[in-house]
């Protein structure tokens, strides 16, 4: 009986210092909403909701065809937007030698690596988010 103590309190400690489990004893609310770029549905892309304060975990999920539907702990966001899409004309070699559009990030840092963009998830349900891009100037959100 005395083996099994260590070998729970490695496993326990693994658990811990990997992350694995890591904001689970936290209620997750539903956060769903949609995202267009110059007034264009986002087809495909990804949004993070990444935690203004360390005791939150950060959370993703995939846009497409302009919606998304994410959850998340109550609390308060930076919201981060990427999308990628061809470039017209050109093209570039695939890990096997196949020839594939040559894909370019079009989000423009504002909504991403620098995001302008927050949100507060409360406890209950969420109104939807609207997140409408614009290259410009800021975004609008409804």
């Amino acid at each position: 009986m005395k083996r099994l103590f260590p070998v729970g309190l490695f496993l326990s400690l693994a658990i811990h210092w990997t992350g694995c489990g890591a904001g689970s004893e936290l209620p997750y609310y539903v956060i769903t909403g949609q995202a267009s770029f110059e007034t264009v549905p986002i087809e495909s892309g990804d949004i993070l909701f990444w935690p203004k304060h360390n005791d939150l975990p950060a959370v993703g999920g995939r846009i497409a065809n302009g919606k998304f539907s994410v959850s998340a702990p109550a609390g308060d966001y930076i919201v981060k937007i990427t999308a990628s899409r061809p470039v017209p004309g050109k093209t570039t070699t695939g890990a096997t030698g196949e020839t594939i559009p040559l894909m370019e990030g079009f989000i423009p840092a504002q909504f991403n690596s620098k995001s302008e963009l927050e949100t507060t998830v409360v406890p209950g349900t969420n109104p939807p988010l609207d997140y409408q891009l614009k290259s410009s100037d800021s975004a609008t959100r409804r």
